[in-house]
């Protein structure tokens, strides 16, 4: 059976229909993809753009046993407009572009770098000639590479030191302590006796001192008040009996004060022990 011969459009006719039909055929290609383009933007926007893209590239892989198609590629949601966190700094804006002030800061860097590559420089060269000094002045030996380093070792080792400690503890311990001697009652009292007659004395001094400051200060105040004006009510009243006054009264108190303690004093000793022990040996 012979082969079928191909039709040639060689006819303006056959031309003519095979261009409306491949127009045809892009016509209604076109409308279709826009007509699930706008069904696709008519559905919600996901938030969950893993899971949609996963169950989009399943469908896909799936389709190649059928007759392929880009739905799911066309109708991909795009990408979500997140809110912009506190960490997200807003870009920061590029100041405007002046000649003079480029070229001063473009200048300034590069003087900057010069003098930062000449100190490099001045360091590397120096470092290179106190190598050169050392070489040329120390004679290394390489048997000195593999001698241990000595180490600094007291003339008693450590262990004997601890067991000398020890025992001098131990010595220390059994060293007899000295006791306490007994207290002997009647030198004590007789101590504190004393103590207490100083204390009396050292007392009365001190109170006859105030008394001649006082006596001082209101002299002088008698006399300062003396100085001053007086009236009639004033001069009928005379200021040194009423010191006078003040003064017998603190005496009295003091007197009193001081009887006070004498007896205090009396009923302490008669009550020590120390008294009982001397009566009842006589």
């Amino acid at each position: 059976m012979p082969p079928r011969p191909v039709p040639l459009p060689n006819q303006p006719g056959q031309i003519a229909q095979g261009s409306q039909s491949v127009s045809s055929t892009v016509v209604t290609t076109a409308t279709t993809t826009q007509t699930k383009s706008s069904k696709s933007r008519s559905q919600s926007q996901t938030t969950n753009i893993e899971l949609e893209f996963t169950q989009r590239f399943l469908s896909l892989f799936t389709s190649f046993y059928e007759n392929p198609s880009i739905e799911e590629i066309v109708t991909f949601p795009q990408n979500l407009q997140l809110q912009p966190s506190d960490q997200q700094k807003a870009p920061g804006r590029t100041p405007p572009f002046h000649s003079g002030v480029w070229d001063l800061r473009l200048r300034k860097a590069l003087d900057a770098r010069v003098t930062n590559d000449q100190l490099a420089s001045d360091s590397l060269s120096e470092q290179v000639l106190q190598l050169r000094e050392s070489l040329a002045s120390e004679t290394p030996d390489l048997n000195d590479v593999f001698v241990p380093p000595m180490t600094e070792r007291p003339q008693i080792p450590l262990y004997l030191q601890n067991i000398q400690k020890d025992e001098d503890q131990v010595k220390d311990s059994r060293r007899p302590r000295i006791r306490s001697t007994s207290i002997n009652f009647a030198e004590t009292s007789q101590m504190f006796s004393e103590r207490l007659k100083r204390q009396k004395e050292k007392s009365q001094e001190r109170r006859r001192n105030r008394f001649i400051q006082a006596k001082e200060l209101e002299d002088q105040h008698m006399n300062f008040v003396k100085t001053l004006h007086h009236t009639k009510i004033q001069e009928n009243n005379d200021l040194r009996t009423t010191a006078k006054a003040k003064f017998r009264v603190l005496q009295e108190q003091r007197e009193r004060q001081a009887r006070e303690g004498r007896r205090n004093n009396d009923l302490i000793r008669n009550k020590s022990p120390i008294r009982g022990s001397e009566s009842n040996r006589y």
